[in-house]
């Protein structure tokens, strides 16, 4: 693997006490700076899955095949002049009435600058940090 493969990692979470769990100080309350477990991924498989699908020549395992009615649906899309009132609708059914959250959601996962990595790795683009806080 080198950076900026795309790879999938199979594996099983599992969680560790903290020390700060396992002490009595104090009324036994815990630090609000403190977590009581930290979380961590068991690999047991690694699968890059770029170069898989760029060394077989062929299509991926998950390539979607479409029909003629999504494809003509997908072309009705693309004539459309105001797409991102449609991708607000179709976004998050359960948030009803809520164009405005929706679309700031929406915003916030597909936006955002790219990164560029310091140095030699320059041509190696990451995604920045997505920060959103959603009150109510």
């Amino acid at each position: 693997c080198v950076p900026g493969d795309s790879v999938t990692l199979y594996g099983i979470v599992r969680y560790m006490p903290t020390a700060g769990a396992m002490s009595n100080k104090g009324e036994g309350k815990q630090s609000a700076s403190r977590a009581l477990f930290v979380l961590y991924l068991e690999v047991k498989a690694i699968v890059n899955t770029r170069r898989n699908a760029a060394g077989n020549g062929s299509t991926s395992e998950g390539a979607a095949e479409f029909t003629p009615l999504q494809l003509e649906f997908i072309r009705e899309i693309h004539q459309e002049t105001e797409r991102f009132p449609l991708l607000v609708a179709s976004f998050c059914k359960q948030i009803y009435g809520q164009a405005l959250v929706k679309a700031a959601l929406l915003l916030s996962l597909l936006g955002g600058l790219p990164v560029r990595a310091p140095g030699a790795e320059r041509r190696l683009r990451r995604r920045g940090d997505v920060h959103c806080l959603l009150l109510g």
